[in-house]
């Protein structure tokens, strides 16, 4: 692109505008000057045919926003952002001690390292490995500052680490990628540099902290075996096929445990990934005080400033180290939680209108000890560096059989926890979250294209990245699980509850007012009372190296809730007697019927250990699932979801399971004629009206489809897709504008309205449908007499939570599923362990938070 530098200067009069220091897919970078200050910068150019575009100039802005109050010492300041002239200019920290590529490719000589190129970073490969781990101590607390924004970077490569005079490593270009995947400028769809891009960026599903994570361990492990993990000089497509199914070749050069930590951040799956860049920083530092001796940091020679958790766990102290099973809480039912202290045996500590975890067996996280832990050994509050709304992981199992896993990490090690969830977290991390988080911007776009021609999407969607990622939360709502709400009592509406979940992948709401979430991270599944009373109901950590069902290979020999290993816990569903109902939503995923006292039973899937059938009309317990999710309880007890292509029900009386809706096949056709002969594309949720019309989220399609008592679906919500066979192809006529997105389709009828990404639905006690529109950061309400679609909570161009306001002008970022109490309030799962209630009166508060 041209850029005259005179349309710079006069956009800018307040700056000497100088040359040019570089360009690439996100503009031109010019140097300058403040003329009063006399402070050096650099000033980010988009793009010209981008910068008109009213969407990518809003991006600019939200994203602008976020990054110039950002002070963190190892992330590249934005001091200023100007629209003027028709430019969009982002006025930068300017840095003189290059970048990390133009580092490590040359000697202390400044001659270019042997076997390397300046496409091609050399590595230390033995002879300076600490300083390679101080600069990924670095890189990894600056991703984990934004995170806990909600800012992924999306395109971490050695062009993006730069070094002031005094070698302080600093992180650039947040942000860029996701401004720049809305113009779709690239020739494949894809945006991001294909050498550093993680499996979910190029098969297009939802990026997360772990998408980060993963291009960092790239770049580590170049710097640590002065080689690629891949061969040598691949094509791109041969490039994006290894990223997607090739392992990486083992880590020969590095010590076993700085191998490992590197192998785990390359898992092809996101949740056998770290949980949060904080996670990643502790083990790095861990493991290469164990390598290179406690004085490795300062031997380094890399100034750094980093958290002291991380300083600590750099020195070889012992930092959240888990406990052993012998020492975890027992499996009782009496409360480990509680707002208000009340819980026996159970001590809290407020701050302000937050109060935090502190069991009777291990004292308050502190700064002094950020080594305290959950019943499991799991960190319940923030180390003292932590970012507040940083979520927190916890372990998740490794990944399906069949998916590619790192050869070189440790083999003893166990399973990791799952993605973060956002915050988030991401992510995770999912504090916050990550709207329009995918690979290339809109479904069925480049990057899922790419995807299909490099090898099978594993993602089908693997593990849990669509579950716990991509889906995040279909959630449902009071009642019989995801039926209209009833007259009841109503749920938690008091001050916000920290620490008590890492992520929230399912929410729903019982008659008497308890909240049910799933937290795919931790593997569990919690309860939290009207009062502000937390329990732990269910789920425990999984054995090394996967759970198992025993030699019986029955998978109901388990029937303690909180013995019982829940891979990947997603949505969750209550009927009117109290039971709850939960989704594990791997690819060989169950739907289990827990008790309250405790009890737990499987009611349909076959499990990973037994090869169940796919048909219909079989019993529900021997049929393999395929990532079930978006459950709902009917009058009679009987059991529906989604899962794969279909949306099933499973009869209690007879236990057998039948196809309500889809077919083995994936589509979108069938509206206005049988639901049995319908096509789905991907259904993620699914409610049930009290007159027995159930709702269906297709969550791939993005519509809301409705199918009546009598057995006839049609489109609710959402526009229409394209025909099969049009995609892609010219229209013989001029066609309308495309239908508006977000709250600019408010008063429209919601079946002309595109939605972005929409992770769950919700039925209001008037029979209103809530919609979570993840990707327009807004909840949804769709008008049950009129049809016409409404803005209930959040907007697209807030930037603060806005707790104590108008739902309307707050900041709901990403949602990812919706609840209803008896009373008519409304809760909001947001991606990064983050719940929010918008009460009868329109306001908005925060309920439950990450440490």
């Amino acid at each position: 692109m041209a850029v005259d530098r005179a349309r710079v200067a006069a956009a800018l009069p307040d700056y000497d505008v100088g040359d040019e220091l570089g360009r690439g897919g996100f503009g031109v970078v010019f140097a300058g000057r403040h003329k009063l200050i006399q402070r050096d910068v650099a000033v980010k150019v988009l793009p010209e045919e981008d910068g008109g575009a009213e969407e990518v100039r809003e991006r600019f802005l939200v994203e602008a926003r976020l990054l110039a109050g950002f002070d963190h010492p190892h992330v590249v300041r934005v001091y200023d952002y100007v629209e003027r002239g028709g430019l969009c200019l982002l006025v930068m920290e300017k840095l003189t001690g290059g970048s990390l590529r133009q580092r490590f490719a040359t000697g202390p000589d400044g001659r270019q390292r042997r076997g390397t190129g300046p496409s091609e970073p050399g590595g230390p490969g033995g002879s300076n490995q600490p300083a390679a781990c101080a600069i990924g101590l670095s890189a990894a607390t600056a991703l984990a500052a934004a995170h806990a924004r909600g800012v992924l970077h999306r395109d971490v490569k050695p062009d993006n680490l730069l070094f002031t005079d005094a070698g302080l490593p600093k992180v650039t270009d947040f942000g860029i990628a996701k401004i720049l995947e809305a113009t779709a400028t690239t020739t494949t769809g894809l945006v991001g540099t294909p050498r550093y891009m993680a499996p979910e960026q190029i098969s297009g599903d939802r990026l997360s902290p772990a998408t980060d994570l993963y291009a960092l361990g790239l770049v580590l492990y170049e710097l640590l075996a002065g080689r690629p993990p891949f061969e040598r000089h691949l094509s791109v497509p041969a490039m994006l096929h290894h990223h997607l199914n090739v392992p990486p070749a083992q880590l020969t050069e590095a010590p076993e445990p700085v191998a490992a930590v590197i192998g785990r951040a390359l898992e092809k799956s996101p949740p056998a990934r770290h949980s949060s860049a904080q996670e990643f920083a502790i083990d790095l530092a861990r493991a290469a005080a164990s390598a290179y001796g406690p004085g490795w940091l300062t031997a380094s020679r890399v100034p750094t400033s980093l958290p002291d958790a991380v300083t600590a766990a750099a020195r070889g102290d012992a930092v959240a180290t888990p406990r052993s099973p012998a020492q975890s809480r027992p499996a009782t039912t009496r409360p480990w939680w509680s707002a208000s202290g009340a819980a026996a045996g159970t001590d809290t500590g407020t701050d302000g209108d937050t109060t935090r975890l502190v069991t009777p067996d291990s004292p308050p996280v502190s700064a002094a000890d950020p080594a305290a832990g959950w019943p499991d050994g799991r960190v319940p509050a923030r180390a003292a560096w932590q970012p507040a709304g940083q979520p927190r992981g916890g372990p998740s199992p490794e990944p399906p059989d069949g998916r590619p896993s790192n050869s070189f990490t440790a083999p003893t090690r166990t399973p990791p926890p799952g993605p973060l969830d956002g915050w988030p977290a991401g992510g995770g991390e999912r504090g916050l979250e990550y709207p329009e988080a995918h690979g290339s911007g809109a479904r069925g776009s480049g990057a899922r294209r790419v995807a299909a021609l490099f090898g099978p999407r594993r993602n089908r969607i693997g593990a849990g990245v669509l579950v716990l990622v991509l889906i995040a939360v279909v959630l449902v709502t009071v009642s019989r699980g995801g039926s209209s709400p009833r007259p009841g009592r109503a749920a938690y509406s008091g001050p916000a509850i920290a620490g008590a979940l890492s992520s929230v992948n399912g929410i729903a709401v019982g008659a008497d007012g308890t909240i049910v979430v799933s937290d795919g991270s931790a593997g569990r599944v919690l309860t939290l009372s009207p009062t502000g009373t937390v329990e732990w109901l269910a789920g425990s950590r999984p054995p090394s190296p996967r759970p198992t069902a025993g030699a019986s290979a029955q998978p109901t020999a388990d029937t303690d809730a909180r013995r019982r290993v829940l891979a990947s816990p997603g949505s969750v569903a209550v009927d009117t007697t109290g039971v709850i109902y939960v989704a594990t939503s791997t690819s060989d995923g169950q739907i289990f019927r827990i008790t309250r006292d405790g009890g737990i039973s499987v009611v349909a899937g076959s499990g990973p250990e037994l090869d169940g059938f796919t048909g219909n009309n079989g019993a529900a317990t021997a049929a393999e699932l395929s990532q079930p999710r978006g459950i709902a309880v009917d009058d009679n007890g009987d059991v529906l979801f989604s899962e794969g292509t279909r949306v099933r029900k499973v009869t209690v009386a007879t236990g057998r399971i039948a196809a309500v809706a889809g077919s083995s096949t994936s589509g979108t056709s069938g509206d206005n004629g049988p639901a049995a002969d319908a096509l789905l594309s991907v259904p993620t949720d699914v409610v049930i009206a009290r007159d027995g019309s159930i709702y269906i989220l297709d969550g791939e399609a993005e519509t809301v489809r409705k199918i009546t008592p009598k057995g006839v679906i049609s489109r609710f919500a959402g526009t229409a897709p394209p025909a099969a066979g049009t995609a892609g192809t010219a229209s013989p006529t001029p066609t309308a504008s495309p239908p508006p997105v977000g709250s600019a389709g408010d008063g429209s009828p919601a079946t002309a309205v595109t939605l972005g990404d929409p992770d769950g639905i919700a039925l209001a006690p008037n029979g209103d449908l809530y919609i979570a529109d993840y990707s327009n950061n807004v909840i949804r309400l769709v008008d049950a007499a009129t049809g016409v679609i409404s803005t209930f909570a959040g907007s697209r161009t807030a930037t603060e939570p806005g707790d104590g306001g108008d739902a309307r002008e707050a900041r709901v970022y990403a949602p990812t599923g919706i609840a209803v109490d008896g009373t008519g309030a409304v809760y909001i799962a947001q991606y990064g362990g983050i719940v929010r209630r918008v009460g009868p009166d329109g306001l908005i508060s925060t309920i439950l938070k990450p440490s």
